[in-house]
């Protein structure tokens, strides 16, 4: 089955993760990151999270995902390395299995634009960023 943006199936049975600093919550095909993604033990948990949702769209054929950063207080390079990696796992894929990443940054914070944009140039086609007005 295709699943297109709206549809409100989850990518996991799971609807969330969290630890001392770092919640992941995933609703349809919207994954939204809170709180700081900074010390290598939180990057180390939320690596095999992110290759099962990865896994699953590729399974379940889906073609566009929302990652949503607005939330998302604090990320240093190797919570950054995190979406590279899942950034690089996706162009890796056959054509028929690729899917676009829109990124939903907040627009008031700066560095969510700035950090997560050389994703968008690693692939235009493949990585959208959006701004967003925080709430």
């Amino acid at each position: 089955m295709n699943e297109r943006r709206g549809n409100r199936e989850s990518l996991l049975e799971e609807k969330s993760y969290q630890n001392q600093k770092a919640l992941i919550r995933v609703e349809g095909t919207t994954i939204s990151f809170s709180g700081n993604i900074d010390i290598i033990d939180i990057v180390n948990e939320m690596s095999p999270i992110l290759g099962r949702i990865h896994d699953e769209i590729i399974r379940k054929n889906i073609k566009h995902i929302r990652i949503d950063i607005t939330a998302l207080d604090y990320i240093n390079s190797s919570g950054i390395s995190l979406f590279i990696k899942w950034a690089r796992d996706d162009m890796r894929l056959p054509d028929n299995l690729k899917y676009t990443i829109e990124f939903v940054c907040n627009k008031a914070n700066v560095w969510h634009t700035s950090s997560f944009s050389m994703l968008h140039n690693l692939s235009k086609d493949l990585f959208i960023i959006t701004k967003q007005e925080s709430v």
